[in-house]
């Protein structure tokens, strides 16, 4: 099963529903233990990246999703 790094990001609105979410997907891990091990020495870096991608929102956390996780929340299917 492929491990992905995902951001998720503060809401703009105090309001909003759900959660907005930057997934890495263009380099997947193997398995959790190697996607957490990338984490532990890069997590300020991914957080930059998802940061600068959605305009210098702040991130409120990094973590490592399974593929089956990370398609059902793109899909809507479970809250984050």
């Amino acid at each position: 099963m492929k491990w992905f790094i995902v951001a998720l990001m503060f809401n703009v609105e105090p309001n909003q529903q759900g959660t907005d979410i930057f997934a890495f997907t263009k380099y997947p891990f193997p398995d959790e233990i190697m996607c957490r091990a990338f984490l532990i020495k890069n997590r300020e870096m991914a957080a930059k990246v998802a940061s600068e991608q959605y305009n210098g929102r702040p991130v409120k956390n990094v973590v490592c999703v399974d593929e089956i996780k990370l398609q059902y929340w793109i899909d809507g299917e479970q809250s984050i």
